[in-house]
């Protein structure tokens, strides 16, 4: 199972990426600067969290617009 969420800077989620099964192997996910209801957000720092199984990284990214 993979998930992929992106968070502001508060902790608060933002939007839910990816949450499905995918095979191993390469794969891609892209963000629109949406939040979960589409409107968009805000140019700024943001967190996306990916969890692969038991493992999760957290990374901060820009949003530029």
């Amino acid at each position: 199972d993979i998930q992929l969420k992106i968070y502001d800077l508060r902790g608060r989620l933002v939007r839910e990426l990816v949450d499905e099964f995918r095979p191993a192997g390469k794969a891609t996910a892209e963000w629109d600067g949406r939040d979960g209801q589409g409107r968009p957000v805000s140019s700024g720092a943001y967190l996306y969290v990916l969890s692969i199984g038991g493992e999760r990284m957290t990374r901060k990214m820009v949003l530029v617009r």
